[in-house]
């Protein structure tokens, strides 16, 4: 299941939505009424959803599935009007899918070509209709992706590689490398001033904190009180999901062994 909040603004004000995708359906709640179920989609073709972005310029929503490369095979796009409630286009690709990150304007999509590929491509796709423009070369196992509030960057989280990628989306070129991380990256986020990174490596209860302006690691967090043991737990990587809070003084963070959500007090952490 992927999930998303969202945000509209309407005549009473603003409103807030959780999009919930398990494969094959799109359930929205209501956040503002007790997270009242508001809306059900029917998505039969999405089977095995990867990532889900949406662009409020274009009011558009588009979610990967399928497979994630290597055995998993290759995947699929979609895009979804939210306005009008239908599906504009899918389009298959001959590699895999991933958590894929889209511009501000709306008008790119930044496609990792699945953790278990081991080229480290990430698509660069037309969002109007998903054709592929051009590709970015980032750390093999390419499986989540971030965007600059600004647009002008895009981070590239490599499963198979010990460095968090930056790369200039006016180029489509790594510019730097952030790291060495402990194990490879899995789910990640950065400060809105790009000054901070926070990720999640394999075999690791826990999470890093790194300088996105020096490139070094600042300090790594395990959980107090807790273990795990990948005997009794088989997913690879335990703290398999990481956010900021809006206000960026905390940092949530995924115990899927202990069933936990650490929170940690960050507010310290400027630059």
């Amino acid at each position: 299941t992927t999930s998303a909040r969202a945000g509209t603004t309407a005549a009473k004000g603003v409103h807030h939505y959780e999009y919930v995708f398990p494969d094959g359906s799109m359930y929205v709640y209501d956040m503002d009424a007790h997270q009242r179920l508001v809306q059900h989609v029917s998505l039969p073709m999405a089977k095995g959803i990867r990532g889900v972005v949406a662009s409020p310029p274009t009011h558009t929503l588009y979610i990967s599935y399928g497979g994630d490369g290597g055995g998993n095979g290759s995947g699929s796009l979609l895009a979804y009007d939210l306005v009008a409630g239908r599906v504009l286009w899918q389009r298959s690709y001959s590699n895999g899918i991933d958590s894929m990150a889209i511009s501000p304007d709306g008008s790119r999509i930044y496609m990792p070509t699945g953790e278990l590929d081991s080229s480290g491509l990430w698509g660069v796709l037309d969002a109007r209709n998903g054709s592929v423009i051009t590709t970015i070369h980032g750390g093999a196992g390419a499986h989540n992706t971030v965007m600059s509030l600004d647009g002008r960057d895009v981070y590239l989280g490599g499963r198979e590689h010990n460095y968090l990628e930056v790369a200039d989306t006016q180029t489509n070129r790594v510019f730097r490398s952030i790291g060495p991380l402990r194990s490879g990256v899995r789910p990640f986020t950065i400060n809105g001033r790009q000054t901070l990174a926070y990720t999640t490596a394999t075999g690791f209860l826990g999470f890093q904190v790194s300088s996105i302006t020096s490139g070094h690691v600042l300090y790594t967090q395990a959980f107090p009180g807790f273990s795990w043991s990948p005997a009794s737990f088989s997913p690879s990587a335990p703290s398999h999901g990481i956010s900021l809070s809006p206000d960026e003084r905390s940092v949530w963070v995924m115990d899927a062994p202990n069933s936990y959500v650490h929170v940690f007090d960050v507010s310290d952490r400027k630059s």
